[in-house]
């Protein structure tokens, strides 16, 4: 469901940015490269992965 809203390009980008943290890294490997979404919801989730903090959680 999360993941569904993520990726929802009518999202609000404010509240799709509130989700990327909960995702897990499959679907934020997945958003990073997904251009339906907004461009800063795909820089989130790329930056959400090079940091690592998909893997810790």
């Amino acid at each position: 469901m999360i993941s569904a809203l993520a990726k929802n390009p009518k999202t609000p980008p404010g509240l799709a940015l509130t989700l990327v943290p909960r995702l897990v890294e499959r679907d934020v490997k997945m958003l990073s490269v997904d251009r339906n979404v907004s461009k800063g919801v795909r820089i989130s989730a790329r930056k959400f992965l090079q940091t690592g903090a998909a893997r810790r959680r």
